[in-house]
């Protein structure tokens, strides 16, 4: 019974640590995307590059709080604006998380 039951339980250790750091990046993630929104849009008066550029530095400094990761991340920044002529940013992020 215990030659059965270590293995599988160290299985699962494993799967909890791995999917907690996941987490964890995840939600680090999604407040880099956030605040790199609020910064385009907060600049967005002084024109789309500098926004840009801005809401990319911002992105680039919260993900490198992460750690290293071996492919860089990505980011993309859209300018938007609708019929009515109201601006908005539409801003995405994505890392490449490899298990432990």
């Amino acid at each position: 019974m215990v030659t059965i039951a270590v293995p599988v339980l160290i299985l699962f250790a494993g799967l909890a640590i791995d999917f907690g750091i996941a987490y964890t990046d995840k939600t680090a993630l999604s407040r880099a995307v956030d605040a790199a929104a609020l910064e385009g849009m907060r600049n967005l008066s002084k024109g789309t590059s500098i926004a840009q550029r801005l809401a990319n530095d911002t992105f680039s400094v919260d993900v490198q709080a992460l750690g290293a990761y071996s492919t860089a991340p990505a980011f993309s920044f859209t300018k938007n604006v609708d019929a009515s002529g109201n601006q908005s940013v539409t801003v995405t992020g994505t890392v490449y998380w490899q298990p432990i």
